[in-house]
């Protein structure tokens, strides 16, 4: 926010300034790494500074984040990553050792149903900056980063499933089924990936920042 708006706010009143970067990083520390250089803000994933273990609370705070990340002027670019070589490195056993039909039903309702709708429309819909996915290694959930404007992906992102090719439902890129992994390879072909990074040895959080400063 500019300085004249805020002097222009301050005078008509009533405004209540968003969340600063400092208040949302720490509400989310548990599942996210959140900083800023020069307005590009990197939300990485972890669970204990480590790759991300996916569970109930992590997809619960999805959309939570990326609404304050969106209502924050201080951010004009969102850099979408894991931690270390893999994007998701594990599921949470409490999180998904029953079966959903033996939940309760609201549980249900919240967990498995609208965490998941409000994980993808906040991140389609409800960010109103350039988005860049960059997908750091292989795991599930990688719809994630293929939703975003641009995608990145290093060359280790190998699983058993392949990068499926669904109708357009977001910003501009055709979106894969919500399990796929699949290889860099294959996705670039595709169209689902901007870049496969050839270089295994760098992060590719560090190809956006490079293409940054070109």
């Amino acid at each position: 926010m500019s300085e004249s708006l805020r002097e222009w706010d301050d005078q008509v009143g009533g405004f209540v300034a968003p969340a600063d970067l400092g208040e949302y990083a720490a509400r989310y520390a548990e599942h996210f790494a959140i900083q800023r250089h020069d307005g590009i803000v990197e939300l990485r994933m972890h669970t204990a500074n480590g790759p991300a273990v996916f569970s109930l609370g992590l997809k619960n705070t999805w959309s939570q984040v990326l609404a304050m990340i969106s209502a924050d002027p201080a951010n004009e670019v969102l850099i979408i990553t894991g931690t270390g070589d893999r994007w998701i490195g594990g599921i949470h056993p409490p999180s998904f050792g029953q079966p959903v039909p033996s939940w309760p039903a609201d549980a249900a309702y919240q967990h498995a149903y609208l965490d998941g709708l409000k994980m993808l429309e906040n991140l389609v819909f409800g960010v109103d900056i350039p988005t860049i996915g960059a997908i750091n290694g292989p795991g599930i959930r990688t719809e994630l980063a293929l939703l975003c404007d641009l995608t990145l992906c290093t060359p280790n992102n190998a699983g058993r499933r392949k990068f499926r090719r669904r109708r357009p439902v977001a910003r501009r890129r055709d979106a894969p089924g919500p399990a796929g992994t699949g290889r860099a390879e294959k996705g670039g072909r595709l169209s689902l990936l901007g870049r496969a990074d050839r270089r295994p040895d760098r992060p590719a959080t560090r190809t956006c920042q490079r293409g940054h400063r070109k």
